[in-house]
C-alpha cells in the first residue's frame, strides 16, 4: 500500500510540473520534477524514474542549461532503454540531441 502511495506521489508531483511547464514557469515545473524525483529515488521507483528524469531533462533545455539536460537525459534515456519505454527513450534522445546542437550553436 505505501508503494502504491508514492507511485501516487510520484505521479501527481510530474504532473504539477507539467501544468508549470504548459505555463512556462520552468521554476516551479523544477520544482515540483525535483521533488518527484526525491521521491522516486528515496522508495526506488525505477519505473518511474525514467519519466522523472527525462522531464527534467526538457525543463533545462527550455532554460539552455545543456550540462544537466544531458545530466537528466542520459539518465533517463538509460533507464528507459532498460524498461523499453520507446516514447521517453525518444524523448531522452531528442533532448540529447538538442542540447549537443544548442551548445554547438552557442560557440
Amino acid at each position: 500500500m505505501i508503494e502504491e502511495a508514492s507511485n501516487f506521489e510520484v505521479a501527481n508531483l510530474a504532473n504539477i510540473g507539467s501544468i508549470y511547464m504548459e505555463k512556462q514557469d520552468y521554476a516551479n515545473a523544477l520544482k515540483y520534477y525535483d521533488e518527484a524525483l526525491r521521491v522516486c529515488e528515496k522508495g526506488h521507483h525505477d519505473d518511474m524514474l525514467y519519466a522523472v528524469l527525462t522531464e527534467l531533462s526538457t525543463t533545462h533545455l527550455k532554460l539552455k542549461d545543456n550540462r544537466k539536460t544531458l545530466q537528466y537525459a542520459v539518465r533517463g534515456l538509460d533507464l528507459s532503454r532498460k524498461a523499453e519505454a520507446l516514447n521517453w527513450m525518444g524523448n531522452a534522445q531528442l533532448n540529447i540531441g538538442t542540447a549537443l546542437l544548442q551548445a554547438l550553436q552557442a560557440n
